[in-house]
């Protein structure tokens, strides 16, 4: 029922707060948070690993996950489909962290993501063993969701761990250096082909037979450890790309669109602390490999 007194309102932040501090999962009773099941790769169902020139092991995404979210006294949990954009930082399976969730909109401000105006793989030239210029910013996020919606879209014989493999070298080396000459070698296709398709606006060919197929940019989110925001040479948690624009393809979350985005989060926050002195905070520990 509705409330119309203000000492009701209060009572109702108060009790609301209560409540959210006891079902909230996210670290510190954060309003964003993601857990990583299992290392096994989302679009086969079994594990897909490389060995990065740092001699770590590392599964290739899309990992399978749960998002949690919180507006007011209510927790939503459900599965979420995640693409890794960063072989800098690892995570660990089993574990809530929270997230700075941004849209990648036409003109939407990136100062929550790790890679807004700076790149870990170099600040000026070309990524290794190309001649692609090193993004940033909006350029980097499209190309990445470009590079993710080529391998959401996998299927038939086109589903293969070669294929997923490719791509994910290609996602990590725009934000990396630490991968063999060998995994640039495999990458170099589709790092030109998401170049082309963001840069050039070039919406039809194909690598390896594979057809490109259309990126719905917007449809795309990014989730971004808050300690790494705007800070390309953060050592906190990974960040990820997730698609929420529901219909065909694989790999596809059907959370997102209509979720109440950061700004909204933080007016309900202080909204809540208004009234009933509601805190909330941030977790930290140590990334582990997946």
């Amino acid at each position: 029922m509705k409330i119309k007194r203000f000492g009701m309102f209060l009572f109702g932040a108060f009790t609301a707060a209560i409540s959210l501090q006891a079902s909230n999962p996210c670290p510190g009773g954060g309003l964003t948070c993601i857990e990583i099941a299992n290392g096994n790769n989302a679009l086969t169902g079994n594990p897909i690993s490389i060995t990065t020139q740092t001699g770590e092991t590392v599964d290739l995404s899309p990992y399978t996950g749960t998002l949690s979210q919180t507006v007011g006294a209510t927790t939503t949990s459900s599965a979420i489909t995640l693409y890794c954009d960063d072989l800098n930082n690892l995570i660990s399976t089993g574990q809530q962290y929270n997230m700075n969730v941004t849209r990648l909109t036409p003109g939407a401000s990136l100062a929550n993501t790790q890679f807004d105006t700076a790149n870990p793989a170099g600040s000026s030239g070309n990524l290794p063993g190309t001649s692609i210029p090193i993004p940033t910013g909006t350029t980097l996020y499209d190309e990445e969701a470009w590079l993710y919606t080529q391998m959401m879209d996998l299927s038939g014989g086109n589903l293969s761990s070669a294929n997923i493999t490719a791509l994910q070298e290609a996602a990590w080396e725009l934000t990396s250096n630490n991968l063999t000459s060998a995994e640039e070698n495999n990458a170099n296709a589709w790092l030109t082909a998401a170049y082309n398709a963001v840069v050039n606006n070039q919406t039809a060919g194909s690598v390896n037979g594979i057809a490109f197929q259309a990126a719905s940019y917007s449809a795309w989110y990014v989730y971004t450890d808050p300690a790494s925001a705007d800070d390309a040479s953060s050592t906190g948690y990974q960040e990820f790309l997730a698609y929420s624009g529901g219909g065909g393809g694989q790999g596809v979350i059907t959370n997102g669109l209509g979720t109440p985005e950061p700004s909204t989060f933080w007016l309900f926050g202080i909204a809540l602390v208004a009234g009933a002195f509601l805190t909330r905070g941030k977790a930290f520990g140590k990334p582990k490999v997946v």
